[in-house]
C-alpha cells in the first residue's frame, strides 16, 4: 500500500505553485469590516477551501496491489491419427515418443499454479476433447491420453488450433501446444470446408491474439526423413514464335534434400514427327535444403511448324515422385519475322520512335544497343556475335561515331551487307 500523486498539468511544482498562491490570497484578502468571530468563521471556511482546492489540484490516491493469479487454460493437442503408428527411430513408434513427451510436460507442470487448467484435445479429421484438469491432476489424464484410440484417416493441423481459439472465448489463453508429424492430409473435395482448413493461416490467427504456439514434431530427425525432389514448375502453356527468331522461356526450377549438388536443367524440342533437339541446358546447384531457381533461357526458333517445348530436370536416386521433373509447352512456329540490330551513340529523339514501331510487330526480333561516348576509352566496342554472318537480317546505325566499331567490325558489316544484310543509317 502506497500513496501517489496525479496533479494536473502532469507537473507537481506547478500544482503546489497554484495551491500556495490560492490559499495565500484566500487568507490575505479579507472583506473590510469583519472582525470578531465572524473573521474566524471566514478564515476557517477558507482553510476548508484551500484544503479541498489542493486536494483537487493534487489528486492524492492510496494505491494497493493485490497479486493474484487469474485463471487461464493452456491447450494441448495430441495427434490420433493412423500415421502416429510410423516409426520415428527404430525403438519405438509416434505414438509413443508423443505419449512419453506428454508424460515430461505433465511433470514439468505439476508444480505450477493450481489457477492453470490444462485442456488435452485429440485430433485427426476432426478434434475433441479428451479432458481437462489442473496441474495437479495431470499425470492422470496423460495416462487417459495413452488409452485412446489412434486410427484416424485424416490430419486436419487446423482443428485443433480452431477449437483453442473457441475455448479462449471463456477462458484467456496462455499457450497451445500441438504434437504432430507436421502433415496435413485431407481428403474434401475443392469447394467444401477444405478452402477453410488452413493450418498456417490458423496459427496467424492465434498468434493475433498474443497466444504462442508450440509445436512438437513426431517422427525420426530431419536427416533421416529428408524428402529428395526436383521438379519443373511455372512453364507457359503455350508459345508463338517465328523462325529464326529468339525467344526467352522463363520457368523455376524447384529442389528439395538436395545441396552444393548441381542438377542439369534442359529444354528439348519435339516436333509433329516425334523428332527432338536439344535447345538448351542449364546447371542449377541449389544453396539451401528447399529452394525455388528462377530459369531464363533464350531459344532460337526452329522452321514453322507445331512443336513440344519441354522442360525437365534430372531424375535422382531416392526420389520418390518424378511425375513433375518436366512440364510441356505447346509452341506454334510460324513462318517470316527478322532480326534487328539497333546501334545507337548519342541517344536522339527519333530513336525512342523508332524502337517503338519496331516493337509493335511480333516477327520481329530488335536488339538495342547503345555505346555511349563515355566509353571511348573502350573503343572499338566487341560486336563480333552481333556482326556474324546471317546472325541479323537488318542493321541500323544511329548517331555513332565510326571509332566504336573499328576498321574491322565496319569490314565484317560490309562484308555482311554485300551478302544481303539490309543497312540502315
Amino acid at each position: 500500500m502506497s500513496w501517489s500523486l496525479d496533479p494536473i498539468y502532469d507537473s507537481l511544482p506547478v500544482a503546489l505553485l497554484l495551491v500556495g498562491l490560492i490559499a495565500t490570497m484566500l487568507f490575505t484578502i479579507l472583506p473590510p469590516g469583519v472582525s470578531g468571530r465572524r473573521r474566524q468563521g471566514l478564515l476557517l471556511l477558507r482553510g476548508l477551501a484551500s484544503i479541498a482546492l489542493a486536494l483537487v489540484l493534487l489528486r492524492p490516491a492510496l494505491v494497493r496491489s493485490d497479486n493474484r493469479p487469474a485463471a487461464a487454460t493452456l491447450a494441448i493437442a495430441v495427434d490420433t491419427s493412423a500415421s502416429t503408428n510410423l516409426p520415428s527411430d527404430g525403438s519405438e513408434d509416434r505414438w509413443e515418443q508423443q505419449r512419453r513427451t506428454l508424460e515430461r510436460l505433465a511433470a514439468g507442470l505439476s508444480d505450477s499454479d493450481q489457477a492453470l487448467q490444462v485442456v488435452v484435445m485429440g485430433f485427426d479429421a476432426s478434434a475433441n476433447v479428451i479432458g481437462e484438469s489442473g496441474t495437479s491432476d495431470l499425470q492422470t489424464l496423460t495416462q487417459r491420453v495413452g488409452e485412446i484410440e489412434h486410427s484416424g484417416k485424416e490430419t486436419d493441423l487446423s482443428s485443433p488450433l480452431l477449437m483453442a481459439m473457441n475455448r479462449g472465448r471463456n477462458s484467456p489463453l496462455t499457450g497451445v501446444a500441438v504434437f504432430s508429424d507436421g502433415t496435413q492430409i485431407t481428403n474434401r473435395s475443392e469447394g467444401s470446408d477444405a478452402e477453410q482448413s488452413d493450418p498456417r493461416r490458423e496459427a496467424r490467427l492465434v498468434g493475433a491474439m498474443g497466444v504462442p504456439v508450440w509445436t512438437v514434431p513426431l517422427g525420426p530427425p530431419a536427416e533421416a526423413s529428408r524428402r529428395i525432389d526436383l521438379a519443373i514448375e511455372s512453364l507457359p502453356e503455350t508459345f508463338r514464335m517465328f523462325t529464326g527468331n529468339e525467344s526467352n522461356v522463363s520457368f523455376d526450377v524447384l529442389t528439395r534434400g538436395i545441396v552444393q549438388s548441381p542438377a542439369k536443367v534442359s529444354l528439348q524440342w519435339i516436333d509433329s514427327a516425334g523428332q527432338t533437339s536439344i535447345a538448351a541446358t542449364r546447371t542449377v546447384t541449389p544453396e539451401s535444403l528447399e529452394q525455388t531457381t528462377a530459369i531464363d533461357v533464350p531459344v532460337l526458333a526452329p522452321k514453322p511448324g507445331q512443336y513440344r517445348l519441354v522442360a525437365s530436370v534430372e531424375t535422382r536416386s531416392g526420389e520418390t515422385i518424378t511425375d513433375n521433373n518436366s512440364q510441356v509447352a505447346f509452341v506454334d512456329v510460324r513462318e517470316g519475322g527478322g532480326r534487328v540490330l539497333y546501334l545507337e551513340g548519342t541517344p536522339r529523339l527519333e530513336q525512342k520512335d523508332l524502337r517503338w514501331a519496331l516493337g509493335r510487330f511480333l516477327d520481329l526480333e530488335l536488339t538495342y544497343r547503345w555505346i555511349p561516348r563515355d566509353t571511348v576509352g573502350a573503343w572499338p566496342i566487341d560486336l563480333v556475335d552481333d556482326f556474324s554472318r546471317g546472325r541479323y537480317d537488318v542493321v541500323i546505325l544511329g548517331d555513332l561515331h565510326s571509332s566504336a566499331l573499328g576498321d574491322e567490325q565496319l569490314q565484317e558489316l560490309a562484308d555482311s551487307v554485300g551478302e544481303g544484310t539490309a543497312l540502315i543509317m
